[in-house]
């Protein structure tokens, strides 16, 4: 039995340890070799492709993220300095490998020349634009922001924006307050470079500057989802993804204290009315639950179009009110559905998201049930 017991343990040590990605001393030797190597070929990179001699400032090591864990790899980024302006670079160390180095020396030209097709496209300029692109990009997640930061191999020379840009994958958020009929605008769209495979834009019109200012949408997250989240605030929008065009035409309506979005489904075909208890909490145990408690006897039902995600704006201030016992481990919003078919009942929890202003955010995906329903919950300790 002892030995059955400590087997079990050398496994579980060797699973954290697996999943932790433990970095040898040697690795971390191996890495700042690659590093400081790194830094010499980016000198002899941009002196290669600019002519001038540039200052290493500092270097970081890139790291991937696999089945294992983070590792450290052979590519660096490399922060120089040449007349007073600070770049990157990011280089392998390996010198066979220069053809693969990119930087970002020409950012602000590449991001003015794309500004001024964004403008030509939406008939007046972006109030706000941010884009991400270029080489290292697809890496999204396992750096820190600077390493996703507008690296390109090819020299800009003025006449090559469209090469640049479709050469690497290209995220852009273009916000403004101009009421622009977006659908019709982009059915106009006879650029080729937004209608590349490699570009993802998103187009945003708000009502207000102060909308616009709580939107805090990042090119490189889940655009469409962004959308939804800050649906409060977004008046309307237009997302081209890599071979698709996604418009968003939603109405967002109110059931007592939050809001609700059914995405994409027709307003006129469905709604969310209180009712008595739906499901008793206690039902909920053994579905994430040990001791499921409700908060109140109110539920709520959605009734009509039901086969979309729905989306819950609860104000901040009103959800940080709501009383959950002494023993709260987190007030979670929380659905069951019922198939009229078959009569199986399904339970789930709400995603959910705190970093959108002003509302606690929280959506189901595909909500596909002849019978849903859902309400605010918390698991008490016994």
């Amino acid at each position: 039995m002892k030995k059955r017991f400590w087997s079990i343990c050398l496994i579980l040590i060797t699973s954290v340890w697996l999943l932790t990605g433990c970095i040898s001393a040697e690795e971390r030797a191996q890495a700042e070799e690659w590093r400081k190597q790194g830094e010499k070929n980016a000198v002899t990179y941009v002196k290669q492709k600019y002519g001038f001699e540039a200052e290493v400032v500092s270097s970081d090591t890139q790291k991937v993220s696999d089945l294992f864990g983070a590792r450290l790899t052979s590519k660096s980024l490399v922060t120089m300095e040449y007349g007073g302006k600070e770049f990157g670079v990011l280089i392998e160390a390996e010198q066979s490998r220069m053809d693969e180095a990119a930087d970002n020396y020409q950012k602000e030209e590449v991001e003015e020349a794309f500004t001024k097709e964004v403008t030509e496209l939406l008939g007046t300029s972006p109030d706000c634009i941010n884009m991400k692109g270029g080489d290292n990009v697809d890496g999204w997640g396992k750096n820190g922001d600077a390493f996703y930061n507008m690296y390109f191999h090819e020299y800009y020379d003025g006449e090559n924006l469209e090469e640049l840009i479709c050469e690497y994958r290209f995220y852009c958020v273009a916000e403004t307050l101009k009421d622009i009929d977006l659908d019709s605008l982009w059915e106009k769209n006879e650029n080729p470079m937004f209608g590349s495979k490699s570009v993802n834009l998103l187009l945003v019109t708000y009502d207000s500057e102060e909308d616009m200012e709580k939107c805090n949408i990042h090119p490189l997250d889940n655009l469409k989802t962004s959308v939804y989240e800050h649906g409060m605030f977004v008046s309307d929008a237009l997302f081209k993804d890599t071979n698709k065009v996604i418009t968003f035409d939603f109405e967002i309506k109110q059931c007592g204290d939050f809001y609700y979005l059914n995405v994409e489904a027709d307003p006129s075909r469905y709604s969310i009315r209180e009712d008595a208890e739906l499901y008793e909490a206690s039902e909920w145990n053994g579905h994430g639950f040990n001791n499921a408690t409700a908060i109140s006897d109110t539920a709520y039902y959605l009734e009509g179009d039901t086969e979309y995600t729905l989306y819950i704006y609860y104000p901040k201030e009103k959800f940080a009110a709501i009383p959950s016992g002494e023993h709260e481990e987190g007030v979670v919003l929380t659905s069951r559905r019922i198939s009229n078919e078959t009569g199986k009942e399904s339970y789930d929890i709400f995603s959910h998201t705190s970093e959108v202003p002003d509302y606690e955010v929280f959506w189901d995906y595909h909500v596909d049930s002849d019978n849903y329903s859902f309400r605010l919950m918390y698991n008490a300790q016994e």
